[in-house]
């Protein structure tokens, strides 16, 4: 596909904090692309057109009726048709060339655009979406999204997902040959030279999805008894969990709480720990076959993580020798900061070395020349 060309991105969030996205969309534009983000705000507190990084970005809002839904699930098919006439807009006043649909939930959108537009349709699946769909609702909508997803797959042009689990889940469920590419969620490396840490105690960070799988109440309980251990925690969240969260760190001693982190001072927040906490929990469908990425931020920073056992994290982190596998609870991450906070040698090894992999291989440059060669490609 020739430079210059117009690129219309969609996703089902404000696109505020999606670092996968945002660097993404970057790399295309840096190469020379035109790239438009279309959003979901469904929460519509943000501004319909603004620009982030350069980037125009569309932003739509439900309807009253959408919000009379009260759940998000009720309110996609209305998410995609609004989403699909406000595609056309911007192509009526600038020629789309190519559709990159990030996660099933916009999928549907890109199958339309390009039958009526027939230009080709890039896949960007970050999750396996039906699998975390049954994490909390009723099995019927997992199997209805399979199926959308399975039907979709016919005018997919690339696919492109975080990791070859995910790739080869996927692949399976198409039935068909696709061209794909691995994207990973690396980050760019900040410093090629390793840095120590000047904490007098042992300071593990946690900025992330605050929801209960994540074990951050647990990383909570784990320092509260711990001497010598800090916990640093921020990130986003359901309203009452934000808050709760927010309440448990004040009560404690151990624990400071950033609030919502700007995507921007995240990899700064990383660099000052000694500790990444990843924990995910092995029995979730999705998470437990996924990537993190902050497993990418604490190698891009040369620090350790510790993250749950029997997971595709963990498999990850024990074959690169970069951190501690542990059980999925309280106990767990204790050990794993209790190891760490008594063998300084251990954490700087394996920051190191997590420090030399993402410099190697695991690194948003690496990604990025992935990314750009499959709008080459098309």
């Amino acid at each position: 596909m020739k430079l210059k060309s117009h690129i219309l991105m969609i996703l089902s969030n404000p696109c505020i904090n999606d670092a996968r996205v945002l660097n993404e969309a970057n790399s295309l534009s840096e190469a020379g692309y035109k790239v438009t983000l279309l959003c979901w705000d469904r929460e519509g507190i943000h501004p319909e057109h603004d620009f982030l990084y350069d980037i125009e970005v569309i932003r739509i809002r439900n309807t009253s009726f959408m919000n009379f839904l009260t759940f998000d699930i009720l309110r996609m098919s209305h998410w995609w048709k609004r989403a699909h006439f406000k595609a056309l807009e911007i192509h009526d006043k600038n020629p789309l060339d190519a559709i990159h649909c990030h996660d099933l939930d916009t999928l549907p959108i890109g199958v339309k655009l390009k039958d009526k537009l027939e230009i080709p349709l890039v896949y960007d699946s970050h999750e396996l979406w039906p699998d975390m769909l049954s994490r909390d609702i009723p099995y019927i909508f997992p199997k209805r999204f399979a199926h959308i997803e399975k039907e979709c797959f016919s005018s997919v042009d690339h696919l492109i997902t975080t990791h070859d689990p995910f790739l080869d889940e996927l692949l399976k469920r198409a039935g068909r040959q696709i061209p794909s590419t691995i994207i990973m969620n690396a980050k760019k490396i900040t410093s090629t030279e390793y840095q120590k840490s000047s904490n007098s105690d042992l300071t593990a960070l946690y900025i992330g999805n605050l929801s209960k799988p994540r074990l951050v109440e647990g990383l909570i309980e784990a320092v509260s008894s711990l001497d010598g251990v800090k916990a640093i925690i921020g990130g986003f969240g359901k309203p009452n969990q934000f808050q709760k969260i927010s309440n448990l760190s004040k009560s404690n001693q151990n624990v400071t709480f950033l609030g919502v982190v700007p995507l921007d001072d995240v990899l700064s927040h990383t660099l000052e720990a000694d500790v990444v906490i990843c924990m995910t929990d092995p029995n979730d469908k999705n998470n437990s076959r996924a990537s993190a990425n902050k497993q990418f931020e604490a190698m891009s920073c040369g620090r350790p993580i510790v993250c749950s056992k029997s997971t595709e994290i963990s498999n990850f982190t024990n074959k690169h020798g970069i951190g501690i596998s542990v059980e999925h609870s309280v106990e767990g991450i204790q050990k794993a900061l209790i190891e760490l906070r008594d063998n300084k040698t251990l954490r700087e090894d394996m920051g190191r070395k997590a420090l030399s992999k993402a410099c190697d291989e695991f690194n948003w440059e690496v990604q990025s020349k992935r990314l750009v060669a499959v709008y080459e490609g098309l």
